[in-house]
């Protein structure tokens, strides 16, 4: 189980860095974490997987040991929503999270 939460979070996060590489310039996007609890990235593909997410995870260790990848993932889809050309292919990261949540066996 472990290893199926690991393979889609690294595909997500492959699929981040697949959407980051669009944009030009060195800059740092400053990113800040909205604590705990839902949040809106404002790409509707990501706020379903996160919804989803929430809601597949019935054993509450399961749920407290997958939430900080969870958590880096918010934090790291809210930085690239904040750019025009990231925001642009984040849906499809986005899209590629959920199918990989949904082959892991996670959600049922």
């Amino acid at each position: 189980m472990k290893r199926t939460i690991i393979v889609g979070v690294m595909l997500a996060l492959g699929a981040l860095v697949f959407a980051c590489d669009k944009s030009s310039g060195g800059s740092t996007t400053e990113t800040t974490s909205s604590g705990g609890g839902g949040g809106s990235i404002g790409v509707k593909e990501c706020d379903d997987y996160i919804a989803k997410w929430d809601t597949c995870y019935k054993d509450p260790a399961m749920k407290a040991a997958a939430k900080p990848g969870l958590d880096q993932m918010k934090t790291a889809w809210a930085a690239a929503a904040k750019d025009p050309n990231s925001k642009a292919a984040l849906g499809t990261g986005c899209k590629s999270a959920m199918d990989a949540l949904m082959a892991s066996g996670a959600c049922k």
